[in-house]
């Protein structure tokens, strides 16, 4: 079996948004804690991976969220390692409330690099069956189905809302790379951004008795950013549906115009009042026309 890392949290008020849940961009920050906790756990700290001139980033993440994680409740965090194949390691994560209540399933797709050449570098098996309680590798030998996404887009169509960011000194890491939670957060904001721009902020949002929630989340980072940088964070709407709708992201460096990262989300429309799912209103969707990518 995997070795499956468990540890208890108490939400926070700074980690948690104006209707009392978890922010999304939280999740993340979450899952990059617990990975690295579950790593030292087993006698594989940052420390040991350093002095083997190794460093683990983030390639792909994926959250499907299914519950709300209330402020001052206090959260269980499960992580595995579900599949090592060369380079490359996929983590899961489980989010369960006070209940034992699943709210949230996520995955991240890690690569090792070798520090000096930023090369992926080999996963030793000694790794491998250390994450393993049995030493079993069928496990990781076999097919699986914990497949990352990878998108078909990396250039923003005309309709695309610009918000535009920069690469700070507090988004570096310990690591002294831009931290891949910041993306996330660049993302957040410009969505956000976009709610303003086309005149529906949480307020007006609040008045009609309605929210915007995430149902599920992907990123794909892609190259990375540096100190300095300025960013054009771009998103567009792709596909509408009767209760929810994709928004599509992505970042990019404004110097070169490379694309660092891509990201895609499910957002649905919520009654604040009984908490179930509604239509999307004729009136925020006339307003996002222009915003819509069509065809």
């Amino acid at each position: 079996m995997p070795y499956v890392y468990t540890e208890k949290f108490a939400l926070r008020i700074h980690e948690c948004d104006a209707y009392g849940h978890l922010n999304h961009v939280d999740y993340f920050h979450f899952m990059q804690h617990i990975a690295h906790t579950a790593c030292k756990a087993i006698g594989w700290s940052r420390e040991r991976f350093m002095e083997m001139n190794m460093l683990w980033v983030v390639r792909t993440s994926h959250v499907e969220f299914r519950k709300p994680l209330l402020f001052g409740s206090e959260i269980t965090l499960q992580t595995w390692v579900a599949t090592v194949r060369q380079s490359r390691s996929i983590r899961r994560y489980r989010f369960l409330n006070e209940q034992g209540e699943v709210c949230a399933e996520a995955m991240s797709e890690w690569i090792l690099l070798d520090r000096k050449t930023g090369l992926p570098a080999r996963i030793g098996k000694e790794f491998i069956t250390d994450f393993y309680e049995s030493g079993d590798m069928s496990i990781v030998e076999g097919e699986s189905n914990a497949r990352p996404l990878r998108f078909d887009f990396d250039s923003p169509p005309d309709c695309a809302h610009l918000y535009p960011a920069r690469a700070g000194w507090r988004d570096l890491d310990v690591d002294w790379r831009i931290n891949n939670v910041v993306y996330v957060g660049w993302i957040g904001i410009c969505g956000l951004d976009v709610l303003e721009a086309y005149n529906w902020p949480f307020q007006r949002q609040v008045e009609r008795g309605f929210g915007i929630v995430a149902r599920d989340y992907d990123i794909e980072y892609l190259s990375p950013a540096a100190l300095g940088d300025e960013i054009g964070v771009y998103t567009w709407v792709s596909n509408v549906r009767r209760v929810s709708a994709e928004r599509r992201y992505v970042v990019m460096r404004k110097a070169d115009g490379v694309c660092l990262a891509r990201a895609r989300a499910l957002w649905a429309w919520v009654s604040l009042k009984e908490g179930k799912l509604i239509p999307l209103p004729d009136d925020f969707y006339a307003d996002f026309k222009k915003n819509i990518l069509t065809g």
